[in-house]
């Protein structure tokens, strides 16, 4: 979550905005943007999602990165960085899935506050979990809305090491240390189970709760606590270590032996995660992931020494993974959603939804001034696309028009492209054309319009058009109207010669 960076949050939302990744068409599609705090930002760092992705077989795609350790839910909600977020979509559509870490930060620092500071009641602290949970849906709904091809992958933290944090004070004791911990990662699930409750609705919008995956997928010793940190530590402050493992693996329970993280289409109560009893002592776990993990590294097919992670287990610092915790949660992510994304590419995009009434008299340009008349649209597809009809469209009224609505739909040449009629209906105002997703629409591959599922989200984009009665001529008077503009300027050229 927090390191110290010295780079401005602002500077890199404006920086983002105008990198182009991958723009050369013989390198991996970049289909994944990170956005959040160090978690996600260190996952980057680490090479993490390249190395899952290639060994989940998409060696097709990439992903590009505009985290930033230490930045809030509370700074990603801020006007301009949901601008720069939409900006950044908008200007590469080929990202459509937007991995998101958030919330952390908000909780255990201040500026301008923190969960110590809004803890005294029970209400207190639900409001500001609620505060939390709204900046996060805040960045989710600015997303989702750009495009309705978007999805967004919400990813959990896991259990944190608070225990380690302890150590830096020689006088604190072990049984303090424990309360210091097991209060933390409570207040992490408390107000995760917010967020959950906020996002949980938003269309393309999966949470993925990652409590206890670091458990499930190493082991850990279990809730029987060694009696060697019964003691006192030992050593030199913030140098020599304050336990000595020997003789931990009795306690010991094996990979895949406790319950899984579960999800919420699982049937599954959501944060359990790992041993149920887990808080009760959770620090355990984490403690005894030192020096002893290079084999298991191995049977993910990682070179642990190449990556310079030999010898070292799922956690860095106190608060923060190393390589193989990062690849353990954003390999759960690909599980639990990501791939079935990835999987269903390519599908059919709309392109553009344009005007396409010719003026009269002057053919190279739309009509922008309509009358009592229909008005047509082109739509274009990214690639030919069957199942196209007047269900798939609605009309836009604004500012006073009022019964218009969608009357035909014929196919171009290319089957790409598509010519939409809209009868104006009445009144006064603007029209325009909306590409409606019902799940109909299917490539030759039987791909759907922007991925499997409907959308709630209407695409509209282009001008529209400006419906004033009186003014234009319907059109099948345009013929008549051309036909006495020439008799008029043929009489004024004879007048003057």
């Amino acid at each position: 979550m927090k390191r110290q960076l010295k780079w401005s949050f602002v500077l890199l939302c404006v920086i983002s905005a105008v990198l182009i990744p991958n723009a050369r068409a013989d390198t991996p599609v970049t289909r994944i943007l990170t956005i959040g705090d160090s978690w996600a930002h260190f996952m980057w760092l680490d090479h993490t999602f390249r190395e899952v992705l290639d060994a989940r077989s998409f060696p097709q795609f990439d992903v590009f990165n505009t985290a930033l350790g230490g930045t809030k839910a509370s700074q990603w909600s801020g006007q301009l960085s949901l601008e720069g977020t939409r900006g950044y979509l908008q200007y590469h559509p080929e990202i459509d899935i937007v991995f998101v870490i958030l919330g952390g930060n908000d909780i255990m620092y201040g500026d301008p506050t923190s969960w110590f500071q809004n803890h005294e009641t029970p209400e207190q602290e639900a409001a500001f979990f609620t505060w939390i949970a709204e900046n996060v849906a805040t960045v989710i709904r600015n997303i989702v809305d750009t495009r309705p091809d978007i999805h967004v992958v919400l990813s959990g933290y896991d259990y944190v090491n608070a225990i380690k944090k302890a150590e830096n004070n020689c006088e604190t004791t072990p049984s303090d240390a424990l309360l210091m911990c097991n209060g933390i990662n409570d207040v992490m699930v408390r107000c995760e189970q917010r967020i959950l409750q906020e996002v949980r609705n938003i269309d393309r919008c999966q949470f993925v709760n990652n409590y206890g995956i670091m458990q499930y997928e190493l082991g850990y010793p279990g809730n029987n606590i060694p009696a060697w940190v019964q003691q006192p530590w030992t050593g030199a402050c913030k140098h020599d270590p304050h336990w000595d493992p020997t003789g931990v693996d009795k306690f010991r329970f094996d990979p895949h032996q406790v319950p899984k993280p579960g999800q919420l289409e699982d049937n599954y109560i959501p944060f359990q995660g790992g041993d149920p009893t887990f808080r009760k002592s959770a620090w355990e776990g984490l403690l005894f992931y030192q020096d002893q993990w290079s084999e298991v590294i191995r049977t993910y097919g990682i070179d642990p020494a190449s990556l310079g992670i030999d010898g070292m287990g799922p956690i860095d610092d106190w608060i923060h993974l190393s390589a193989l915790g990062h690849a353990i949660i954003v390999n759960h992510c690909f599980e639990v959603c990501i791939d079935s994304l990835l999987n269903d590419y390519p599908y059919p995009k709309v392109v553009s939804v344009e005007r396409s009434m010719v003026n009269p008299l002057f053919p190279t340009q739309t009509l922008e001034i309509v009358g009592e008349q229909e008005v047509t649209f082109k739509v274009t597809f990214s690639e030919p696309v069957t199942g196209v009809d007047v269900s798939d469209f609605e009309s836009v009224s604004r500012n006073g028009v009022a019964g218009a609505q969608v009357v035909g739909v014929e196919q171009a040449k290319d089957d790409a492209s598509y010519t939409v009629t809209v009868d104006t209906g009445g009144g006064n105002g603007t029209l325009n054309l909306a590409v409606r997703d019902n799940d109909t629409i299917k490539n030759a591959s039987g791909h759907s319009l922007w991925g499997a599922g409907p959308s709630s989200i209407n695409w509209m984009p282009g001008q529209a058009y400006q419906v004033k009665r009186g003014v234009g001529l319907p059109v099948v008077a345009w013929p008549l109207g051309i036909a006495l503009l020439g008799a008029g300027l043929a009489v004024l050229r004879r007048s003057r010669g």
